[in-house]
C-alpha cells in the first residue's frame, strides 16, 4: 500500500500482483470534506501513543483544545512533549 502525499491518491498492490488505484480530487481532511474534532483527536492520540502516556496524552490535548477558553498553562505543555516531567 502506497500513499501519495498532498493527493487524495491510493494505490494497492494485491498479493495476487493486481494493482488498484483510486483518487480523490479533494481528499479528507481538506477544505471540501474536512475532519471532525472527534477524527482530529482520534488521530491525535494514535500517533502519540507509545510516545506519551495516556494521561500526558489525555492532558496535553486538554491543553490544546483549550488554549483560547483559559488560561494555559503552555509551560506544563512543553515539560510534557520536551519530557522534562520526567525529570522533575
Amino acid at each position: 500500500m502506497r500513499y501519495f502525499s498532498g493527493e487524495g491518491r491510493i494505490e494497492l498492490k494485491l498479493k495476487s500482483g493486481k494493482v488498484l488505484t483510486g483518487a480523490m480530487d479533494h481528499p479528507y481532511g481538506g477544505p471540501k470534506y474536512p475532519l471532525t474534532m472527534d477524527q482530529v483527536v482520534d488521530i491525535y492520540r494514535k500517533y502519540l501513543r507509545g510516545i506519551l502516556s495516556e494521561k500526558h496524552i489525555e492532558r496535553t490535548k486538554d491543553i490544546i483544545l483549550n488554549l483560547e477558553n483559559e488560561e494555559p498553562d503552555i509551560k506544563e505543555l512543553a515539560d510534557i512533549c520536551t519530557f522534562r516531567h520526567i525529570i522533575k
